[in-house]
């Protein structure tokens, strides 16, 4: 049996998901969202998914062994106010 992590690093909201792996299945023990720190790939945003995932953890009462996330493309986006 493994516990595994899902990560999504996104431009506004980082998402974790954890779930137990045996025997060929998958349960989600659970999931956690929150504001992306700073800028999207910055070291920031990956301490701010670290932090979800040992929150997950301790809510859980379980140890994470993999991890997985999705590609991480560094990137700055901007709004622009028109007349």
């Amino acid at each position: 049996m493994s516990i595994a992590a899902g990560i999504d690093i996104g431009n506004s909201t980082t998402e974790v998901v954890i779930a137990r792996l045996a025997s060929g299945r998958v349960s989600v023990l659970g999931a956690a969202a929150a504001r992306t720190r700073r800028t999207k790939g910055s070291p920031e945003s990956l301490d701010g998914a670290e932090s979800l995932v040992r929150r997950l953890e301790r809510q859980h009462g379980v140890t994470v062994t993999l991890a997985s996330a999705a590609p991480l493309r560094r990137v700055e986006t901007s709004a622009v106010v028109l007349p």
